[in-house]
């Protein structure tokens, strides 16, 4: 909806539910024979959400966004492992439910005809609970381990600042930085799953990851000499170039488990050639680069 003051908003919500299947197979080097490795017969999830937001458009083209948002996900794999002679002989069931309830301000200012800024925050609050792994043998029902995780919950407070520069009708600088975060998703913590010649183990004591970021970027316009419009909305050509850093505390990433520790059996059994990993925590991870860009605007071209 919106108002005749300014004020415009909206207001989605959503209900998803769904399952899938997998399987995960080796083969020998000579590609003579199978092993059935995982029958994962069900991957339930369900998850709602809804959130409200808005922006306040004030004079001089300054602007307010704010909002909040709700989400839920619950979800679990069932999955049948440790085949022998090509029978699965245990069922692992495991999964956990997720909750966040989060709220974010933002404010554009502009400062002068070449200059404007951005301020926002960000407040989450996560809360995780029903964590829990089951492994039972199939034939007996005999249940071999049944762990259940503690309830956790955390808060998390993400700022970002950005500043816009217009140095000439079609030159344009921007400097952004923020900061942010990213629970486990619940495969990350519980799933038991292959790839390729990768078994990937989960581990459900993974931390929550961090991300500071910041962004520095210029384009150059190329307008038709009939336009007056303002940078970017008739430009007919557009080159960019930016550099990057992103700095990762707590990153998810995986480790090469080694074979023969008797740890991981369903490891143990495969053929050479194959590798277990499992997710783990990586203490800080650096990306930084560049990248170019270019925007050709056809109707501008053509139909001005």
């Amino acid at each position: 909806g919106s108002s005749k003051v300014g004020l415009a908003w909206n207001d989605p919500a959503y209900i998803q539910h769904g399952s899938s299947t997998q399987t995960f197979s080796a083969i020998n080097m000579d590609r003579a024979s199978e092993i059935p490795v995982i029958d994962q017969f069900a991957r339930p999830v369900a998850a709602l959400g809804a959130n409200w937001s808005a922006a306040w458009r004030h004079r001089g083209d300054s602007r307010t966004n704010f909002g909040v948002d709700l989400r839920s996900l619950s979800g679990e794999i069932r999955e049948n492992v440790d085949a022998m002679q090509n029978v699965f002989t245990h069922q692992l069931i495991a999964g956990g439910k997720q909750a966040f309830a989060g709220a974010f301000l933002l404010h554009e200012q502009v400062i002068n005809s070449q200059l404007r800024a951005n301020l926002g925050v960000r407040i989450d609050r996560w809360n995780e609970t029903n964590g829990h792994q089951r492994e039972i043998e199939r034939s007996t029902q005999d249940v071999i381990f049944d762990h259940h995780f503690s309830a956790d919950r955390g808060k998390e407070l993400s700022p970002s600042l950005g500043i816009v520069w217009q140095a000439a009708k079609s030159w344009r600088w921007r400097i952004d930085g923020q900061q942010a975060f990213r629970r486990p998703a619940l495969s990350e913590r519980y799933s038991f799953s292959g790839v390729n010649s990768v078994l990937i183990f989960g581990n459900p004591n993974l931390r929550t990851e961090h991300n500071d970021s910041i962004e520095i970027a210029t384009d150059y316009s190329f307008h038709r000499k009939s336009s007056p419009g303002p940078q970017n909305k008739s430009a007919v050509l557009i080159f960019g170039v930016k550099a990057f850093s992103n700095e990762l505390h707590d990153a998810a990433g995986t480790v090469t488990i080694p074979r023969g520790t008797g740890e991981f059996l369903p490891l143990d059994a495969l053929p050479a050639g194959y590798r277990g990993e499992q997710q783990t925590n990586l203490d800080r991870v650096k990306i930084q680069g560049f990248a170019l860009s270019s925007t050709w605007n056809p109707a501008e071209t053509f139909l001005s």
